[in-house]
């Protein structure tokens, strides 16, 4: 009698076992031909020196304190400029060379520039402790912050933690999350995932969507608004300068990029799509404060419509090229745009907004 008749239920456990694997195998060959976009797009390759990490969409290089920049000229006597935010600031979509503060570096050649990203930073109390470590540390004259849209979120951020946060970075994370850019069926179903979390009003990091909803979450962006100001004085206080660079979404800047999130199902104000998230929040900015609304990088404010209808899904931000939904990464033309609209309007020039 053969092993199989003697061990009936390891034969069928060992069966079941090489049909999942076959499965799983033609399902990767599968997602290789179905898939469009690449889901390694926001995962990196580190270089032999660990000082460059390699995207699919450039390279970003990491100086000896760890922020995405070349080594800082701490030597140098000029004014010193410091970018700080999120992924936008580190250049997700457009890579080393092409960010916005890249771009304003080569432009004003009489200031010391400095990129301190913090991806997943923003403007609670964390973010605005590091932001007075960093300017501190390094002794700054002007901070840039680059505000996402997705920064905006109540006080107390931690007391706000959901169940969608916990599981992404507890299990997801720690434990399987490295398959990300290796394996398309777990990218397939990560993306699903993420696309489901989304049309239920979360964002990437698992906290609540509530810049798509201005009117209803009013309050929230007052508070934001309020830590803005908080930290504009205690740094105005000490003669450093504070700009905030206000980023707009796609779905925002483009009539064809709203109707492909509508597609999706995307829900969001009828107030959010006519900049409602932006005017709230500069209602509520310290009046004293320099800002940029980058909108209108995009958009003629003598030709809103004819603007909106000229902009293309996918030309200045990034659309469909990795695993998720991304309406507020701006691509390489998106970030210029962006500079070139500083740049025209004087970001450090005296009393200007």
């Amino acid at each position: 009698m053969s092993w199989m008749a003697h061990h009936p239920k390891k034969t069928i456990f060992i069966i079941n076992i090489i049909i999942f694997i076959i499965i799983i195998f033609l399902l990767e060959i599968g997602l290789r031909y179905y898939i469009k976009y690449n889901p390694g797009y926001y995962t990196y390759q580190m270089s032999d020196n660990n000082r460059t990490r390699k995207y699919p969409y450039g390279i970003i290089k990491i100086n000896e304190y760890g922020y995405p920049d070349d080594d800082f000229d701490l030597s140098s006597h000029l004014i010193r400029i410091g970018y700080l935010g999120d992924s936008v600031c580190f250049g997700v979509g457009a890579g080393y060379g092409y960010r916005i503060s890249d771009i304003l570096k080569k432009y004003y050649t009489n200031y010391n520039h400095m990129n301190f990203d913090t991806i997943g930073g923003g403007m609670d109390e964390w973010g605005m402790r590091q932001t007075w470590r960093i300017v501190n540390k390094f002794k700054l004259d002007k901070a840039v912050y680059l505000l996402n849209l997705n920064d905006i979120f109540p006080d107390q951020k931690d007391t706000e933690r959901s169940y969608v946060n916990i599981a992404r970075y507890n299990i997801l994370s720690k434990y399987v999350d490295h398959l990300r850019g290796k394996s398309y069926l777990y990218n397939y179903i990560r993306n699903k995932l993420k696309i489901y979390l989304t049309l239920k009003g979360y964002e990437a990091s698992g906290y609540s969507a509530y810049e798509l909803f201005p009117v209803k979450n009013e309050l929230i962006i007052k508070q934001t608004a309020n830590r803005i100001n908080k930290i504009y004085r205690e740094l105005s206080d000490k003669g450093i300068e504070l700009i905030i660079i206000i980023l707009p979404y796609e779905m925002q800047i483009s009539d064809e990029a709203e109707r492909k999130y509508k597609e999706f199902n995307i829900k969001w104000e009828d107030d959010f799509i006519n900049r409602g998230t932006q005017i709230h929040l500069i209602k509520y900015l310290d009046h004293n404060i320099k800002y940029f609304d980058a909108y209108y990088a995009f958009v003629k404010k003598d030709d809103i419509e004819g603007s909106r209808g000229e902009n293309k899904l996918g030309e200045y931000f990034v659309y469909n090229a990795g695993d998720k939904l991304d309406w507020n990464h701006p691509n390489r033309k998106g970030h210029n745009a962006i500079a070139q609209y500083l740049i025209n309007n004087g970001i450090f020039d005296k009393n200007n907004k």
